[in-house]
Parts: structure tokens; C-alpha cells; sequence
């Protein structure tokens, strides 16, 4: 969920890179697999998802308020057209740029 580390976007499950329909089955499963992808991040991501008669999925992410958000495999940012995995520097930086400290340890 690259979108709530960024500003936030849309995805649009069943249109290619090329912008053609490729349909995809919106069973409830599959709805309920995208949901819990959103839910089991930590913290949880706010995830809006809407049904497309065409066969299409789309799932609109808000710009997080938690930031970072850290989903299985780590964490992600959405740049332009491409998510990318942060480096152990990077996730420092984007904690520091939301204006978020680490907690104190209390000895």
C-alpha cells in the first residue's frame, strides 16, 4: 500500500498498463483478499473499494496520516508510476520529513 506512504491514489484492477480492459473476477473473495492486504498492514491502511460493472476493481488509497506504513515484504513508496521498496535510510528520512520521533527507552 505504496499509496499511504505518498500522497495518496487509485488503483484500477482489470485495465492493463495500456489502458485496455482486462476484467478480472470481483467475487467476494477476491474483495476480501484486498481488504485484508489493507487491514493486515501495520497500521492498518484506510482502503475505499469500489465494484465497476465492467470487471473492474478500484481501490482508492488515501494519503496516510500514520506514516510509514509498513506492509508484508516491507516498506513501500509510491513514486509517479512506480512503487518502490525503502532502504533503512529511506524509512529514517520519511519518519523524520512526517515530523515523528522514535520513542525514548526509558532505563
Amino acid at each position: 500500500m505504496a499509496f499511504a506512504n505518498a500522497g495518496g491514489g487509485t488503483l484500477l484492477v482489470g485495465i492493463d498498463d495500456d489502458g485496455h480492459l482486462s476484467p478480472v473476477d470481483l467475487s467476494n473473495r477476491f474483495v476480501s483478499q484486498i481488504q485484508d492486504i489493507a487491514r493486515n498492514c501495520d497500521p492498518p491502511v484506510v482502503a475505499e473499494l469500489h465494484r465497476h460493472p465492467q470487471g473492474v476493481l478500484e481501490v482508492t488509497v488515501p494519503e496516510g496520516v500514520d506514516k510509514p506504513y509498513r506492509c508484508k515484504g516491507g516498506f513501500f513508496l509510491r513514486v509517479g508510476p512506480n512503487t518502490q521498496k525503502l532502504s533503512s535510510d529511506e524509512i529514517v528520512r520519511l519518519v523524520l520529513s512526517e515530523g515523528r520521533h522514535a520513542p525514548r527507552l526509558q532505563l
